[in-house]
């Protein structure tokens, strides 16, 4: 019997800490390799932390709250499955055989301080170590639909099977053979594809007082936001829990934001020509649309800033703000100029929904270059969005309705329109920058062919 400890993972390629949010096992319990352990509230999601083998969770080293760095022990947990980490570990508990001291820790992104204690190097989970890389909750997923891992092609980067990838498959083995049931009813994933609620109930029963064509699956991104796990007691102090880290992770980055020299500049936008040729897409999905099209214009606006300099973006992908029962969530929209105008507001409505019940995955909050922000829905008519680190831009938007404008010969005439705020960190880009971004945007507004035309 031996201690393995369980080590705060590097999520992400920016990720240097995590929170801990909510533990699932309490000491003492029996664990299996592949089960989710904790939940980490990262800089962009909260995700699952896995068990690496299957033994007893010995002690918890991290109590919730807590922010721990990338690779140090979070819990410990007594195994007698050696032959799982045979040839992966050496007997100073870094990778290799022994006498391989250069190594680094499995998970722990930097090398071992020399005479630490070799049980606080260890391993992570399988699923991240395997030769097929699989986001947290992917495998689980996967196991409880009954999808051999094997069969699934990872669209993430190098060949990382996210959940979409484990939806996807799910619903392309339930569409080669539906039956009577299936074709019935179906259920909401966490990626927004559907599947046979018969398959999900097969899978695992939906919990009390659900509705009889099953519920959606528990998501991997955080406690589900609609109350719906039959744990209620412990899951109302985990969605506290979860809220004030979200709270906590907005801090951080409103903090950084304050170091960074921005301005914001306004202009109107006459919206009547767009109005009657926007065929019912909304208009949240049009900002973005129209968002994407001016940045892929300026290209400095489009940029990070890293490392005290500009980088330019490969794509154009705009985060969303959305408000959620936990607080501020921003899913990312990815080159919403060069798709049709009908599939960006399918991919609107998906992350929004996700966000605000708690299915947002990983890849749904990655790759941001801008932030668009909409509080037109409460009334508010302008404000000043900030700006978030290292994006150099943001967009506000303010309530859609009549606004009054100089009809000529001294007159007053009242559009439809609404009011943008372009907020600009002043390290990348000057006052004559926005002007010229925001009279194209207000330019791309009169003419909705082009707004609406891909490419």
């Amino acid at each position: 019997m031996r201690d393995v400890a369980l080590v705060m993972p590097k999520m992400s390629m920016t990720m240097e800490q995590g929170q801990i949010v909510v533990w699932h096992f309490e000491p003492g319990a029996h664990v299996r390799a592949g089960d989710p352990v904790c939940d980490v509230l990262t800089d962009k999601v909260d995700m699952e932390v896995e068990s690496p083998v299957e033994g007893t969770l010995a002690r918890i080293v991290a109590d919730v709250g807590a922010t721990i760095p990338v690779g140090d022990p979070i819990a410990y947990i007594a195994t007698e499955a050696d032959e799982l980490l045979e040839g992966l570990i050496g007997p100073d508990g870094v990778v290799g055989g022994a006498g391989d001291t250069d190594a680094a820790p499995i998970g722990a992104g930097a090398p071992v301080e020399p005479g630490s204690n070799g049980a606080d190097r260890l391993a992570t989970p399988p699923s991240r170590q395997g030769p097929r890389p699989v986001v947290p909750g992917a495998r689980s997923r996967a196991a409880q639909l009954k999808i051999d891992l094997a069969t699934i092609t990872g669209t993430g980067t190098g060949g990382l099977i996210t959940m979409a990838d484990v939806d996807r498959a799910a619903q392309a083995i339930a569409t080669k053979a539906p039956s009577s049931a299936q074709r019935s009813a179906v259920v909401p994933t966490a990626t927004g594809a559907t599947l046979p609620a018969a398959s999900y109930v097969s899978a695992a029963p939906p919990v009390p007082d659900a509705p009889p064509t099953g519920s959606p699956p528990l998501s991997t991104a955080g406690p589900r936001l609609d109350g719906a796990r039959p744990d209620g007691a412990r899951f109302d102090s985990a969605l506290e829990t979860y809220r004030r880290s979200v709270r906590q992770t907005v801090a951080r980055v409103m903090t950084e934001s304050a170091t960074v020299p921005q301005f914001t500049a306004y202009a109107d936008l006459d919206l009547r020509p767009l109005a009657a040729a926007r065929r019912g897409i909304g208009w949240t999905t049009l900002l973005a649309v129209a968002f994407a099209k001016t940045l892929r214009l300026h290209l400095e606006l489009a940029s990070t800033w890293v490392d005290g300099q500009p980088q330019p973006a490969d794509r154009i992908g705009i985060a969303l703000a959305v408000d959620t029962p936990v607080g501020l969530l921003a899913p990312v929209v990815i080159d919403a100029d060069r798709r049709p105008a009908d599939d960006v507001e399918r991919d609107v409505r998906r992350v929004v929904a996700s966000a605000r019940d708690g299915h947002l995955g990983p890849d749904a909050m990655s790759g941001a270059t801008a932030t668009l922000s909409n509080l037109g829905t409460f009334g508010v008519t302008r404000f000043q969005a900030l700006v978030t680190p290292p994006q150099v831009c943001a967009l506000s938007v303010g309530a859609i309705g009549e606004m009054p404008f100089a009809a000529g010969g001294g007159t007053l005439g009242v559009r439809l329109g609404c009011t943008v705020g372009l907020t600009v960190d002043h390290r990348a880009a000057d006052g004559a920058d926005a002007g010229r971004f925001l009279a194209d945007l207000a330019d791309l507004f009169r003419r909705p062919d082009s707004l609406l035309a891909p490419g």
